[in-house]
């Protein structure tokens, strides 16, 4: 068969499958399986296909079929202009996440704190904490998490992007000891009863890295009860991930263990609230 005339086939069935983006789904599956990139894949869509192949794709495309993460499949994201590894241990990494990046440099930058140390909580695949130590020179970083499983995958991406960095295991502060400028966290945030109604995809995530307790804010509040133990005397930021519709109870909970500090809720580019942000200046 023509690599054309199966990637015609494949788009009709993914169209027909419910997804949108089926092009481009076509694209990428066909390209990791024949580690292809986008040129390869345009340069050979007039040649012949081998049987072998086309089963061995068509297993990648079963599994899309059947709502698997198009990024556990092929065990790639991207985040913050860099690629990293994942796999179903740890939650896909989203485009919002890295208002978190952007605004700890920013605070980095304004306050010209030389030689930060920054603490990623619920680190997961470490995408968050990589692209600090990435972006900001000299400065030390650790990750956290509970799960063992995710920080084995932190580190594949520490050694993919050649960073040398703390890993922690730890539920939530619990091991962690030292002071920290900058503290950043993607914690879970659904509320337990709201995790039935996701989306198919988002339900093959790790339940451990959503599920945010009654309230969707029981890790938020067990983090912001435990850092001030580990915050810098002089200045730090906190950066906190969490639900628009938590904003007034994170407001409460950040007053009540941060009473004189500044606290604000910042937004994405959707205008939606997406951001804890508290600081001591």
């Amino acid at each position: 068969m023509m690599l054309r005339d199966y990637v015609l086939k494949t788009n009709s069935l993914l169209k027909n499958s419910g997804f949108p983006e089926y092009i481009n789904e076509t694209r990428i599956l066909i390209s990791y399986y024949m580690k292809w990139t986008t040129a390869n894949y345009i340069s050979n869509l007039n040649y012949e296909i081998n049987n072998e192949n086309i089963s061995n794709i068509n297993k990648l495309i079963e599994r899309r079929i059947q709502n698997e993460p198009i990024q556990y499949i092929t065990q790639s994201t991207e985040f913050y202009k860099r690629k990293f590894f994942i796999n179903s241990n740890v939650l896909i990494p989203r485009n919002e996440t890295e208002l978190l990046v952007i605004q700890a440099i920013d605070f980095i930058k304004k306050n010209k704190i030389k030689n930060p140390k920054i603490l990623d909580i619920c680190t997961g695949s470490g995408v968050v904490g990589i692209s600090l130590g990435k972006e900001i020179p000299f400065s030390n970083i650790t990750v956290s998490d509970i799960s063992s499983e995710a920080l084995e995958i932190a580190k594949i991406n520490a050694k993919k992007h050649k960073l040398n960095i703390n890993f922690i295991l730890s539920d939530c502060l619990k091991n962690i000891y030292g002071e920290f400028n900058i503290i950043v966290s993607n914690p879970p945030y659904i509320k337990t009863n709201n995790l039935k109604f996701l989306d198919e995809e988002i339900k093959k995530e790790p339940k451990i890295a959503l599920n945010g307790g009654p309230k969707g804010t029981k890790i938020i509040e067990k983090i912001l009860e435990d850092i001030p133990r580990i915050c810098k005397k002089n200045k730090y930021g906190i950066f906190i991930e969490i639900d628009p519709d938590l904003k007034e109870n994170c407001i409460e909970i950040s007053e009540k263990y941060f009473p004189l500090n500044q606290i604000n809720l910042t937004k994405d580019l959707n205008g939606l609230v997406r951001n804890l942000v508290i600081k001591n200046l």
